[in-house]
């Protein structure tokens, strides 16, 4: 993210790094304590998923709205914000992410919660949060 002079890097096995320095996902397990951004909220129209959304914000309660992508990915692994979806991604814009965030100690899958990076959509959580999220996201 060279705008804000910020590089994330990540090796299979070696942990994730934001300018050098090691960085971990929360530890909140509580879904009402947590937060999220996402994607586009045309997106989640275009799915049948925005009441979905629109359940999971109320239930989240720390929400902040359409800041997912890179920068997205960069919050919940450094611990900032447990929870990133995305209803319509690409393979580029997926593929180094998912490992950032995984060796951060996240958890990483599309709106399924399968770790497919060809689906199409993507979630992003600390790992603790996931099931809680694709359950009301697939409600």
């Amino acid at each position: 993210m060279p705008v804000l002079n910020q590089l994330l890097v990540a090796e299979k096995g070696k942990g994730s790094f934001l300018n050098g320095k090691k960085t971990k996902v929360s530890n909140k397990k509580a879904l009402v304590n947590s937060s999220i951004v996402n994607g586009s909220i045309a997106y989640f129209e275009d799915i049948g998923k925005l009441e979905n959304l629109v359940t999971l914000f109320r239930r989240a309660r720390g929400g902040k709205v359409g800041i997912g992508g890179i920068y997205g990915y960069s919050l919940v692994t450094q611990g900032i914000i447990d929870i990133c979806v995305d209803p319509k991604s690409e393979i580029y814009d997926i593929a180094a992410p998912s490992i950032i965030v995984e060796e951060a100690g996240g958890k990483f899958s599309d709106l399924h919660g399968k770790s497919s990076l060809s689906s199409g959509s993507f979630v992003a959580t600390n790992g603790l949060l996931h099931d809680q999220v694709l359950k009301i996201l697939n409600s």
